[in-house]
C-alpha cells in the first residue's frame, strides 16, 4: 500500500511539473524582455528612412555594397562566432539583441546624426535598467534561499536512519553575472522534470550572500571563472559541483548543457540510485584515503569516470 501511494505521488508531482512547463511555454516569449528588445531592432527600419545623413549609408564600401552592408557583415560575423555557443535559446536571443543593437549604432555614428545618435543610446540604457529579466518556464520551482535559511536547510544534518532526505541542486549564481542569466532557462527546465519530495533545486545569489561565497572558496569577481556554480548536497554534505577543481587546484573550465547537468548532478538517476551512487563513491574515497577527514569546507575532487565530458580546453 506504502508503495502504491509513493508511486501514486510521484505521478501526480510529475503531471503537475510538466503542466507548469506548458502553461508557462506559450507565455514565455511575449514578455515585455524580448517584445521590447524585438521592437528596438525592428524600429530601425522605419528610423533609417528619416534620419539626417541617411545617404552616406548607401555610399560604396570598401570591401560590400554599401557601408551600411559592411557594418551588417562585421556585426554579423562577431554574432556568429558568439552564438554558435549559445547553450539556451534566451542566450541565442540574446546575442541576436545584443549585436542588431550594436550594428544599428555603428550605422547611425556612420551616418553624422550624433544627436540621433545618443538619443538611441539612452532609450537602450533605460530599457536595460527598467525591462527585468525574463521568467523561465519552472523557475517557481526553484527556490531562493538566503545565508540562513541556506544554512538551516541544505546544510543541515539529518538523522542517520532518515530514509527520505532529500538531494539538493544549489545553483550559487549572482545578479549581475550574464553567463548565470544564459543558464537559467536549462536550470528552471530541470526544476520542472525532476523536482520531487526527495530532490529540491535551490538558488543562492553569492552576490548578496557573500558568506555562501566564501565557505565555498567561490570567487565573485567580474573575472570569475565560478559563476555559475552547481553544487549537489545529500545530508548536510557537498557531493559534486561544476565547475569542479583539477588535480592542479584550479578550475576546469566546463561548458554547461542540459546533457551533462543532468548527468553530472545525477538528475537522470532515480533518487535511491543516485544515493546509492553517491555513497559507492564515498566508500571508494574513504578506501583510498583512510585517513582522511570529513569537512563540509573541503573542495570537491573527482575520478576521470565522474568528470563531465564537455570540459572546455
Amino acid at each position: 500500500m506504502a508503495v502504491l501511494t509513493s508511486t501514486k505521488s510521484a505521478v501526480e508531482e510529475s503531471v503537475s511539473n510538466q503542466s507548469i512547463k506548458r502553461r508557462t511555454f506559450f507565455e514565455q516569449w511575449t514578455q515585455c524582455y524580448y517584445l521590447s528588445n524585438a521592437s528596438v531592432l525592428l524600429s530601425w527600419i522605419i528610423l533609417r528612412s528619416f534620419i539626417p545623413g541617411r545617404e552616406f549609408l548607401d555610399e560604396q564600401g570598401t570591401w560590400f555594397a554599401s557601408k551600411e552592408r559592411e557594418v551588417y557583415m562585421l556585426v554579423g560575423f562577431g554574432l556568429l562566432t558568439k552564438a554558435r555557443r549559445a547553450s539556451s535559446t534566451h542566450e541565442y536571443l540574446f546575442r541576436i539583441f545584443l549585436y542588431g543593437k550594436i550594428a544599428i549604432l555603428l550605422c547611425l555614428f556612420r551616418s553624422g546624426s550624433l544627436a540621433t545618435t545618443g538619443l538611441y543610446l539612452c532609450i537602450l540604457s533605460f530599457l536595460y535598467v527598467v525591462v527585468p529579466i525574463p521568467k523561465f518556464a519552472g523557475d517557481e520551482l526553484v527556490i531562493k534561499l538566503d545565508t540562513a535559511r541556506f544554512t538551516e536547510t541544505v546544510l543541515r544534518t539529518p538523522h542517520p536512519d532518515d530514509k527520505s532526505a532529500p538531494i539538493y541542486i544549489v545553483a550559487l549564481v549572482a545578479d549581475w553575472c550574464e553567463s548565470c542569466t544564459h543558464i537559467a532557462p536549462i536550470f528552471c527546465s530541470l526544476a520542472a522534470q525532476y523536482t520531487s519530495r526527495r530532490r529540491k533545486f535551490i538558488a543562492v545569489d553569492v552576490g548578496h550572500n557573500p558568506n555562501v561565497a566564501r565557505r565555498f572558496q567561490i570567487n565573485t569577481t567580474f573575472t570569475t571563472k565560478q559563476l555559475p556554480t552547481f553544487i549537489l548536497f545529500f545530508h548536510g554534505q557537498e557531493k559534486r559541483r561544476l565547475p569542479y577543481f583539477g588535480d592542479d587546484l584550479k578550475i576546469v573550465k566546463t561548458k554547461f548543457t542540459r546533457d551533462s547537468l543532468e548527468s553530472f548532478l545525477l538528475l537522470n538517476k532515480p533518487v535511491k540510485e543516485a544515493v546509492f551512487h553517491l555513497r559507492q563513491i564515498d566508500e571508494r574515497k574513504k578506501a583510498a584515503t583512510p585517513s582522511r577527514q570529513d569537512d563540509t569546507n573541503e573542495l570537491s575532487f573527482f575520478s576521470n569516470e565522474d568528470a563531465p565530458a564537455n570540459k572546455v580546453d
